[in-house]
């Protein structure tokens, strides 16, 4: 009489199963292990001026002067000057931006804006310091 062979996995194809699910597991438990270090490493402790022009950039009015504010509440030992230029006639404006901690100077950023709707108050014969192409940079 012949035996009966029994429907079902052998131990050995259980094991070399649950071996390939375990290693896959662990590997995308590593990779994302991995992703949430390197965003962690991408986040910003402190600001930089680039933070203050971002946001004079996005406003639609400049005018010539020096100003100084603080980065309050999120970052209470940080402050900033700007010094803001008029640079030509036709909407250029020089910004000089200094970023402090703890009241020593922390990084210093000079940028051009062109904001022709900007307030010039009655400065429209003024002209370049230099060439007529641009604003020369300030000595």
């Amino acid at each position: 009489m012949m035996k009966a062979r029994s429907q079902g996995f052998t131990l050995m194809e259980v094991m070399i199963a649950v071996m390939i699910f375990f290693t896959c597991t662990f590997a995308i438990l590593d990779l994302m292990a991995q992703s949430i270090r390197s965003a962690r490493s991408l986040s910003i402790d402190t600001p930089s001026v680039a933070l203050r022009a971002a946001g004079l950039s996005m406003s639609n009015t400049l005018e010539e002067g020096f100003t100084t504010g603080d980065f309050r509440p999120l970052y209470p030992t940080y402050s900033w000057s700007q010094e803001i230029i008029e640079a030509g006639t036709n909407g250029w404006w020089q910004v000089n931006l200094t970023l402090y901690n703890g009241g020593a100077p922390d990084s210093k950023m000079t940028t051009y804006m062109f904001k022709p709707e900007a307030n010039n108050r009655g400065r429209a014969g003024r002209t370049f310091r230099g060439s007529t192409e641009g604003p020369a940079p300030l000595q």
